[in-house]
C-alpha cells in the first residue's frame, strides 16, 4: 500500500515544498489539492503539468489522489469545465 501527503492543509504551497515534505516524513507521494489556487489544477496547462511532474520526480514522489474543494451547490464549476454536479442529487460527477 502506498501512502499520500495531502497538500488540502498547505494552501497555496509551493509543490516542491509539498513534495519535499512527503518525502521527508516517508509518503510515497501527494494527495493534491484540485483548485485553481494551488500549483497543479485540472485547468492548468500541459507546460505546467510538465513542470509539476519534474518537480515531483525530482523529490522523490508522485500523485497519488486528487482532493475535490468544490463548494457545494447547483452547477459551480470552479476545477473544469463541463457540468461537475448531478441535478437532482447535487453530487460531484466523476468525469
Amino acid at each position: 500500500m502506498k501512502y499520500a501527503f495531502s497538500t488540502l492543509g498547505l494552501p497555496g504551497a509551493p509543490l516542491a515544498r509539498s513534495a519535499a515534505l512527503a518525502a521527508a516524513h516517508g509518503f510515497h507521494g501527494l494527495e493534491v489539492r484540485a483548485h485553481p489556487e494551488e500549483p497543479l489544477h485540472p485547468a492548468g496547462t500541459a507546460a505546467e503539468r510538465a513542470a509539476a511532474r519534474r518537480t515531483l520526480t525530482a523529490a522523490g514522489s508522485a500523485v497519488l489522489g486528487v482532493a475535490g474543494d468544490t463548494p457545494r451547490g447547483p452547477r459551480r464549476t470552479p476545477c473544469a469545465p463541463g457540468p461537475l454536479w448531478r441535478d437532482a442529487e447535487n453530487e460531484i460527477v466523476v468525469l
